[in-house]
């Protein structure tokens, strides 16, 4: 008996198991979500899945091109950043397809099992009960994995002039505060942190937008970020220090640092707000 694939079919299979992937992976590491980037990187893995059926690929073949897909799906819909969280990206995304891949697989012979029955009862068959419990699993899967996955927290250190600070900052993906000019990231320290590395006159004139009362060497670093919170739209005096490290390795980063007026309770006891693309 002779198997016949359809490619229009395969393709559209691969595509929306590949998008799931990506979407999950966004979800569980709580990236940026793009529908644009995450259709492109679907197409490319569709595409790529698609010839390597067509084609009758190997096994040992079929898996390094799968790994190689995965990277290249990674940095399609992600980016490419930091090399660490590249392949941590590219690996979660990997497990999220062989476990979709996996639970379709479980309902198609759950299918073939059943699909002899004569009546099946659209309301009381084993399906609805197959299809409700994997939704409940994928979305309990998502709750439990991702404070795991997602790091929620990283040590900055900060250096300007003859001072630095060190403090461990809440690292969160909504954090999407840059500078309009050169897209660097903007990392928000307590008033407080803000005394003990730029002095208490530039930091009370950070707060106040006071432009006249910075220091010389201030008013050159100085930078204005606009940013959206729950108060709504507003604009922040930003400076770019000496030095941003982040981690225990001290990795460096390009960051600007904008004086906030929470105190170290907002920001779920930390004292300092970092975008999670800094890491």
């Amino acid at each position: 008996m002779t198997t016949v694939l359809y490619a229009d079919v395969l393709f559209i299979i691969n595509f929306s198991m590949d998008f799931l992937s990506v979407y999950i992976t966004a979800k569980l590491l709580s990236l940026r979500q793009s529908a644009l980037r995450f259709s492109a990187a679907a197409v490319l893995g569709a595409a790529a899945a698609t010839a390597m059926t067509a084609c009758g690929v190997a096994s040992l073949a079929e898996a390094l091109l799968t790994v190689v897909l995965s990277l290249t799906m990674s940095a399609a819909a992600f980016g490419f950043g930091g090399v660490r969280a590249f392949f941590h990206r590219a690996f979660v995304m990997w497990g999220a397809g062989a476990l979709l891949g996996g639970a379709v697989s479980a309902l198609c012979a759950l299918g073939e099992g059943i699909s002899d029955r004569q009546s099946i009862s659209p309301h009381g068959s084993r399906y609805s009960v197959v299809l409700a419990s994997g939704a409940v699993l994928v979305c309990l899967f998502i709750r439990l994995i991702r404070p795991v996955l997602s790091k929620k927290e990283t040590t900055l250190t900060v250096g300007f002039g003859s001072k630095t600070v060190t403090v461990t900052a809440l690292v969160d993906s909504g954090n999407l505060a840059s500078d309009p000019i050169s897209g660097s990231p903007v990392i928000f320290l307590s008033a407080a942190e803000a005394v003990g590395l730029i002095g208490e006159r530039d930091t009370a004139a950070l707060l106040e937008h006071d432009r006249l009362r910075l220091s010389e060497e201030m008013t050159r670093r100085l930078r204005l970020v606009p940013a959206c919170g729950e108060g709504g739209d507003r604009l922040y005096f930003a400076f770019r220090p000496d030095s941003v490290t982040v981690g225990k390795k001290g990795a460096h980063r390009d960051a600007l640092v904008a004086v906030s007026d929470k105190d170290g309770k907002y920001y779920a006891g930390h004292p300092a707000l970092a975008p999670s693309g800094i890491l």
